[in-house]
């Protein structure tokens, strides 16, 4: 082991295909609606070095099981909760009408979220 402690690592070139994740403007909507705070927790994300609040956004149907980029599929969360949604034994409820609350579950523990309206959104970010 002694042999590799100060080596660098090799580079290597992937080429990889990614999903086009939401539109900027739903985006940048989406957090300011939510006042750049955790909707399972409240959080209020961290103040990055450019002077912005960081919280990221999580597809509670991921892309790719064919989930899609509308408002009602989009959640704000601190990056802890994110990779919560992502690693942990995670459920999701979601109710018929719009104005429902959403049920999540990780790892057995419930947090109720409001529903995301598209129009209630979009105007608040003009």
């Amino acid at each position: 082991m002694k042999e590799h402690e100060n080596t660098s690592p090799e580079k290597r070139d992937i080429v990889f295909s990614v999903f086009e994740r939401q539109h900027p403007k739903i985006s940048k909507a989406l957090k300011s609606f939510h006042s750049f705070k955790c909707q399972l927790c409240g959080w209020h994300g961290f103040k990055t070095k450019f002077g912005g609040r960081y919280i990221e956004i999580h597809h509670l149907i991921p892309l790719s099981k064919k989930g899609t980029n509308n408002l009602n599929n989009l959640v704000v969360v601190c990056p802890n909760h994110h990779k919560m949604l992502d690693f942990c034994e995670a459920e999701i409820t979601t109710k018929k009408s719009e104005n429902e609350r959403i049920a999540i579950y990780i790892n057995k523990k419930k947090y109720n979220i409001k529903r995301n309206i598209f129009d209630t959104v979009m105007r608040s970010a003009k």
